[in-house]
């Protein structure tokens, strides 16, 4: 038991040692405190209240300027923005402002509140303060009259944002913390601003907002003032995320709020029971820190740490009451069994002519990424707003390495990154042109004098370029100067081989076939597949190359690439053969074998995408021919005299054909006369002593000249003819006429009858008619 005793106390002793050097840092040991619930000191949404309700009116001292215009009131503008205006004209170097005293708080104070100044110029104003019992300001935060400055806070005056735009409304919180005697500012929700100084740490009594000097105004509504007591033990930081960098390990981590600042923490992973190595970080970053883990222990010492080992990392938010001099430290946040390493891989696309990056400058490789294709809009840099507004037409479909710029200004290497071509390439460098051309770039990089411009022009990057073979390293050198630039990002272009394929048949009936083309650069290797199967490879000689194959039947998704030897990518081209010796269907309503009207539809219908050509004795219709029809169709034909031999053929893509044939008498037929009166009226029986006609119109729809004679006869009860009239025509090609032939009825008509029809003429006496009766 003794010996266990002394081993404890040889421990602590050397432990001791360890501490008294001031090797590790030792917070103060204490038991926690709950922070207590929020006190609500200010609450007032100025919203709710009617225009023209005054500041003082709901309690609020206000403090106006001794000359010129003041005003703090509810007010609503034409644009519907409501809230407390303050408003000064002419008041020179003064200001107005307004302000609540409550009970001195010493824990956390936070504000918070909406803002907008409606119009003018941007300003510098003391927008809002906390104030100590003593009148004296904590805190002041206000605005900035700078483009490139917003939010600041003061004794002097530092930016928190970017530059404030008039007419918006912000949501502003603010949190105190008079324990840590700092500050944390959010914009929108966001963390702009974590762990700045307090001007003082003893108390806050009052809040003040105040307007610009001379002239301006803004509304604030919503304003809301909380206190709170601060938790002894500060939140643990979450880890975020690691990056392995050269005998150092990158870490990203989460901004505690109340941490007065972090201790970053390694020792080996294979000595869990070594002490820790304590770095003791007070940097200010946000929405998340970033550090480094360097150093380690061994025995006494602390070295760097060596790439290639595993190390644990713990990181701690140590809270320091500036009042009482007393630290407390959050638990430990660990990531154990990091490895550091000179370089960083950044994984390409798998496709791309970019092959995996080694990243020296490791810091931010997690933002960097290949890419494929660029546009107008494109911001080519992670770390920067620019966008590309003007960019040459030939670069849009580059593969290209984002970057994040702040990669580029690390000294300690000579090299940033490097990266294979996965085949021969165009490498181009689009640097800011507001750079001395590094020695990297000037020594075999050529000018191409294009230019990409961003932001309309504000920044413009010149474009170099250099060939590289097939797997060769590209170096991108650091970019360290002392000017202003945004550095440069890397895009590049595979060098084809030229690869073509002459057009295709898209459908045969032959499933013999030659695939044929050319290449432009020859000793490359030539691959053909069809539907994703090799079926030929071999090594070009020379440029041009015709390769024969067997179609499968149905489609053929023909594919013929070709690459460099040792490379995998490759130049492709496709095309498509459907290979098919079935016949096309071909159903027709068959005509009769006989018809007396030239003019006839045919209908019919096929299965397949085909062309129907129509031959009538020999000769192809005139447009007949079908192109991509598929299921029904229809075609006026109109017939020859005499006899009528069709041919209807049809024919599908591949060229398989299907035919029916057809013989067709045509006669030509005068067609039936009908009865009129002299009105002009139809007439359907007989009337006794009234004038009657019989007409017919008549087309020649024959090649050869026709004679027509309409005869018109009236018989009595018996069949005797009583009367008759006859019309007589000689009808040229094409010519058409209407016959007339008529009497008048006798007297008495009682059981007589009328007969009209049509001969060629009396002496042949060929019908060319039905015969029309009428009793």
């Amino acid at each position: 038991m003794r010996d266990q005793i002394a081993k404890i106390l040889c421990f602590l002793l050397v432990l001791n040692l360890f501490i008294g050097n001031g090797l590790i840092e030792s917070p103060a040991a204490s038991a926690a405190v709950l922070a207590g619930a929020n006190s609500v000191l200010v609450d007032d949404d100025f919203t709710a209240l009617d225009d023209g309700t005054t500041a003082d009116s709901v309690g609020y001292a206000v403090y106006s300027p001794t000359s010129g215009k003041s005003s703090a009131q509810v007010y609503t503008d034409a644009n519907g923005n409501k809230g407390m205006y303050l408003n000064v004209s002419g008041v020179g170097s003064s200001t107005l402002s307004i302000g609540k005293t409550f009970t001195p708080q010493t824990g956390i104070v936070t504000a918070q509140f909406k803002f907008m100044q409606p119009s003018g110029a941007r300003v510098r104003n003391q927008l809002i303060t906390f104030v100590s019992s003593a009148g004296t300001p904590v805190l002041r935060i206000g605005t900035e009259n700078s483009t490139s400055k917003g939010f600041i806070f003061w004794p002097t005056p530092t930016a928190m944002t970017g530059a404030y735009d008039v007419g918006v409304w912000y949501d502003i919180k603010i949190e105190a913390n008079l324990v840590s005697k700092k500050f944390n500012f959010w914009l929108n929700g966001a963390l702009a601003a974590s762990r700045q100084d307090l001007e003082l740490n003893t108390d806050i009594a009052k809040i003040l907002i105040g307007t610009p000097s001379g002239n301006g105004g803004e509304y604030i509504t919503n304003l809301k003032v909380t206190s709170s007591s601060q938790n002894d033990i500060p939140k643990s930081p979450a880890i975020y995320s690691w990056v392995p960098r050269d005998q150092e390990i990158g870490l990203w981590f989460e901004s505690v709020t109340e941490a007065s600042y972090y201790n970053i923490k390694t020792r080996l992973s294979s000595k869990p029971n070594d002490p820790w190595y304590v770095l003791r970080y007070n940097s200010k970053n946000n929405p998340t820190e970033r550090g480094s883990a360097k150093n380690y222990y061994v025995g006494t010492t602390s070295p760097r740490i060596v790439n290639g080992q595993s190390y644990d990392i713990a990181i701690t938010s140590v809270l320091q009451d500036t009042r009482t001099g007393k630290y407390y430290e959050s638990a430990p946040t660990y990531q154990n069994g990091v490895v550091p390493n000179a370089s960083v891989p950044v994984a390409s696309l798998s496709n791309s002519i970019i092959g995996d990056i080694t990243l020296f400058a490791s810091y931010y490789s997690a933002n960097w990424a290949v890419k494929s294709g660029i546009n107008v809009g494109d911001s080519p840099f992670y770390s920067s707003i620019y966008k590309i507004t003007d960019l040459p037409t030939k670069y849009s479909k580059m593969d290209w390495i984002y970057t994040d710029s702040r990669s580029q200004t690390f000294a300690d290497k000579t090299t940033m990154a490097t990266f294979p071509v996965r085949d021969k390439a165009t490498v181009y460098v689009a640097i800011d042109d507001r750079e001395d051309v590094p020695a990297w770039l000037s020594s075999s990089w050529t000018d191409t004098g294009d230019k990409i411009q961003l932001d309309g022009g504000a920044v413009v990057l010149k474009i170099y370029k250099q060939t590289f073979a097939a797997n060769a390293t590209v170096t991108m050198g650091t970019n360290t100067t002392t000017k202003t630039n945004i550095g440069y990002f890397v895009l590049a272009e595979r060098t084809p081989v030229g690869l073509t394929m002459d057009p295709v048949t898209s459908f045969v009936n032959n499933d013999n076939f030659t695939v044929t083309g050319s290449v432009y650069e020859t000793g490359v290797t030539l691959n053909v597949y069809n539907n994703s199967i090799q079926i030929y490879s071999t090594t070009l000689t020379q440029s041009k190359y015709a390769v024969p194959i067997k179609l499968s039947p149905g489609v053929n998704n023909l594919q013929v690439t070709a690459n460099r030897s040792g490379v995998k990518l490759f130049d492709s081209s496709v095309a498509s053969i459907t290979y098919d010796v079935t016949n096309p269907a071909l159903q027709i309503a068959g005509p009769p074998n006989q018809v007396k009207a030239a003019a006839f539809t045919l209908t019919g219908s096929t299965n397949k995408l085909s062309r129907i050509q129509i031959i009538n004795n020999g000769t192809a219709v005139v447009d007949s021919v079908y192109a991509n029809i598929k299921g029904a169709f229809s075609y006026p034909i109109t017939f020859s005299e005499g006899m009528n031999n069709l041919d209807i053929i049809n024919t599908d893509q591949s060229g398989n054909v299907t035919k029916a044939t057809y013989s067709v008498q045509y006669m030509f037929w005068a067609g039936k006369p009908v009865y009129y009166d002299l009105s002009g009226s139809q007439v359907a029986s007989i009337a006794p002593a009234k004038d009657i006609t019989a007409s017919k119109e008549i087309s020649n729809t024959t090649a050869t000249a026709k004679e027509v004679t309409l005869i018109f006869v009236l018989y009595d009860a018996n069949g005797t003819m009583l009367k008759y009239s006859m019309a007589v025509a000689n009808l040229a090609p094409g010519e058409k006429r209407v016959l007339y032939a008529g009497f008048t009825m006798p007297e008495v008509t009682t059981g007589c009858s009328l007969e009209a029809f049509e001969w060629n003429n009396l002496d042949g006496m060929k019908p060319l008619s039905e015969e029309s009766l009428l009793q």
